[in-house]
């Protein structure tokens, strides 16, 4: 499932292989300014209720994973401050639970000129999309 904190996004992956949650994340944080525990401390915190709501949606036939391990898995890390929702794109698609289905180097030229822009695109026409359907569900609760 993705994830933001502190205007960064990343996975939480609820690994029923090895029964943890795999956290994949595009940040290097031996060059960041903050620590993986910092960054991730509101989404622990929550681990509790997210997993009380996939027991209630499943009439508690999902295990419950609020006390699962949470290691951070080594994958390739973002070289653009801006990259993130790209590598969470590319996370969900290839991550099966036990390695990265794909090879992603960020300073590729294939990356700079095609994943980067696509990225860009598909972020704002979701972003458009979103404001657009509550735009006109909020006009149409007032009119």
């Amino acid at each position: 499932m993705p994830a933001c904190s502190g205007k960064h996004y990343f996975v939480y992956c609820i690994n029923l292989i090895h029964n943890r949650i795999d956290i994949l994340d595009s940040i290097d944080y031996v060059w960041g300014n903050t620590s993986p525990e910092t960054r991730h401390r509101p989404v622990y915190n929550k681990m509790p209720i997210i997993s009380a709501a996939f027991q209630r949606v499943t009439n508690n036939k999902f295990p419950s994973f609020e006390h699962w391990s949470r290691p951070m898995i080594d994958l390739p890390k973002q070289a653009g401050p801006c990259d993130c929702m790209f590598f969470i794109w590319k996370y969900m698609e290839y991550w099966d639970g036990e390695r990265l289905n794909i090879d992603i180097n960020p300073v590729s030229p294939f990356f700079l000129s095609f994943f980067r822009p696509l990225a860009m695109c598909v972020f704002l026409i979701s972003f458009f999309v979103f404001f657009f359907v509550f735009a006109v569900q909020g006009d149409d609760i007032q009119g």
